[in-house]
């Protein structure tokens, strides 16, 4: 098949490149069908940043959001002797099929535009012995224009071998995305049935920390028991965290394989998770309801290959609605820090931190003493005056 026509104009080819005429005059119709695309998404997590950006994805959050995920196609013209695409001879071919094609999820399909078709000289059908194919590379969420933090670059229009795109850690928490890319196995396919599709199977590409904290009252065994409750008038809140050491800040994920390669060696840095209003932890009291919750926030990383250190730091306040006092209640803030060590940042693994913000209550109790004399302060008054 020659390099010339357009995919807009194939239909005029279907007679005389795409069809076969029988003995008995009944025509195969062969005619093009366009390329359809479905998605499956791993057991995850969910933590909806809004409506259309999302932090962890899943199945419902990719589906709803308005970004969905971006396509890389290659179409290979075995009639013109290239080779099948495959990880030994990739440098042969280049995205000249679909470019970061977006695809969202609208009226309960996956939508793209404009539509492509299948390419159709495969089989008995085609006036070429050869079979023309196309390989499908994928991940989410899509990004139309790159920027300096998240994802900040992908490989060239021109480029030949696997895609790949490059990726940047943001320093706020709240502004990291769950960058997916889909490891089916989708090299070098023929034209489907009508009504098939193209199915992306989505994975994580980076490395999770996930915070869920705890507030406990009094509890000496915090994993078993949470102690006491809290009282109705104090309540628990979050104002940020922060999580300090060495990380991989940038890297390059190829598409094909979910390799990372890192750009730049791991330096010290400091991500930190600032929610608008402080986050209220009063009535997660133990692990069920912690993870009931879900996390606070969640850090993602790209993915080392060496144990290392990790500083948390924490900011939270105790307040306690009292009319007695000044201003009506008593606000305690409290720093804290704790040291992971030995923590590897895996591809697609998930750490979960669980957080015990302890709080001791003030207890009071009280005694009567004895009166004592007071030493030589004997007063004797006269009786005989």
């Amino acid at each position: 098949m020659k390099k010339f026509f357009t995919f807009a104009a194939v239909a005029a080819l279907v007679l005389s490149a795409c069809a076969k005429i029988e003995n008995n005059a009944t025509v195969i119709d062969n005619s093009n069908e366009p390329v359809l695309f479905g998605v499956y998404t791993a057991k995850n997590v969910t933590k909806a940043v809004s409506a259309t950006d999302f932090g962890t994805i899943d199945q419902a959050a990719l589906e709803a959001s308005t970004k969905g995920f971006g396509v890389f196609t290659f179409f290979s013209d075995n009639s013109e002797g290239s080779n099948d695409y495959n990880a030994a001879s990739p440098s042969n071919f280049k995205p000249n099929f679909m470019y970061n094609q977006q695809v969202k999820y609208e009226s309960s399909k996956w939508t793209y535009s404009p539509i492509k078709y299948w390419p159709n000289e495969f089989g008995g059908a085609a006036v070429s012995t050869a079979t023309d194919k196309l390989t499908f590379f994928a991940y989410a969420p899509y990004v139309a224009t790159v920027g300096d933090e998240g994802i900040t670059a992908f490989s060239e229009k021109t480029a030949t071998g696997d895609p790949t795109v490059s990726f940047k850690v943001p320093a706020k928490a709240e502004e990291q995305i769950d960058l997916m890319w889909s490891n089916a196995n989708l090299k070098n396919l023929t034209k489907q049935a009508v009504g098939g599709v193209v199915k992306f199977t989505f994975t994580h590409a980076l490395s999770n920390l996930s915070i869920y904290p705890i507030a406990v009252v009094d509890a000496t065994n915090i994993p078993a028991s949470s102690g006491a409750d809290i009282d109705a008038a104090t309540k628990v809140t979050i104002n940020s965290f922060s999580i300090k050491g060495k990380f991989n800040q940038e890297g390059t994920l190829n598409l094909a394989t979910g390799v990372w390669t890192s750009s730049a060696a791991a330096a010290d840095q400091t991500i930190t998770y600032q929610p608008a209003t402080a986050y209220d932890v009063t009535n997660v009291n133990d692990k069920a309801e912690a993870d009931a919750a879900k996390a606070v926030t969640e850090f993602m990383f790209v993915p080392s290959t060496a144990a290392a250190d990790y500083e948390i730091n924490i900011d939270y306040d105790f307040t306690t609605t009292d009319a007695n006092v000044d201003g009506g209640k008593v606000v305690v803030n409290n720093k804290i820090k704790k040291t992971l060590s030995g923590v590897n940042f895996e591809q697609g693994k998930k750490i979960k931190l669980y957080v015990a913000l302890g709080l001791t209550s003030v207890k009071l109790e009280a005694e009567v003493g004895d009166w004592t004399d007071a030493a030589d302060q004997n007063v004797w008054l006269p009786v005989n005056l």
